[in-house]
């Protein structure tokens, strides 16, 4: 199995937190998270962040990298036969 980085779940996670949990603007989240707040935006549109910077998400949110990616089986291969 390897990882796939998903960007649905952090978009997800960070809007719950910014708006539900703690109805803060952008601006705030990203001083907060100590970034800027045109990076936190992208990230809540799905961009994907640097590493560093999804380890400062991660450390705000609470939790660890990981939690932004989601576990693929790898494809089978298929075999061709030959035709008759």
């Amino acid at each position: 199995m390897k990882l796939i980085y998903s960007g649905e779940i952090m978009t997800k996670k960070l809007k719950t937190k910014r708006i539900i949990e703690l109805d803060i603007d952008v601006r705030v989240a990203a001083k907060k998270i100590g970034i800027s707040s045109a990076t936190l935006s992208r990230m809540e549109n799905g961009e994907t962040p640097n590493v560093n910077t999804l380890a400062m998400v991660a450390d705000w949110l609470d939790c660890s990298i990981e939690y932004f990616f989601t576990q693929s089986s790898p494809k089978k291969k298929s075999i061709n036969k030959p035709k008759k």
